[in-house]
């Protein structure tokens, strides 16, 4: 399983032409900002309908979790949770994997497949599945199991 989540290396907000209040106000398929994704991802797509806004910090603002796609069949490659400090988006962690990426309320779900001989590549037997909260200083795992497809 290629599953990873790693802190920026280097977490520091982009440049932007001017400061924007909420980050639903930052356009992510801009070069700047999914420059930094794409490359961390090692190839893909950001597109603006691929971003979800969510609470997944308590006691701040929203968060955008950006995802990247492939750009082809292999789907989603990775994705990077974004929040707004001094007025510019700042990625805050980068998850890589090979799946979907789910949010339940402030929790980020990554679901990867694991196929058993036989499977079709659409349709795995289990899944993979680690989630993630917020600990007061990093997204940390809370779970890390292999469940069921419930699709298949």
């Amino acid at each position: 399983m290629t599953l990873t989540a790693t802190a920026s290396p280097a977490a520091t907000a982009l440049p932007a032409s001017s400061p924007v209040t909420t980050l639903r106000e930052s356009d992510f398929s801009a070069p700047a900002l999914a420059g930094e994704l794409i490359a961390q991802a090692g190839g893909g797509e950001v597109r603006a309908q691929s971003v979800i806004f969510a609470q997944l910090i308590a006691g701040g603002s929203e968060e955008a979790i950006v995802i990247v796609d492939s750009g082809g069949t292999a789907g989603e490659i990775g994705a990077g949770v974004y929040r707004l400090v001094e007025g510019r988006p700042l990625l805050t962690r980068f998850f890589s994997y090979n799946g979907r990426l789910l949010v339940n309320r402030e929790l980020i779900v990554i679901r990867e497949g694991v196929y058993a001989t036989g499977d079709a590549q659409c349709c795995p037997s289990q899944l993979h599945e680690v989630t993630y909260q917020w600990d007061g200083a990093s997204f940390a795992v809370t779970t890390d199991q292999v469940v069921p497809n419930p699709d298949r």
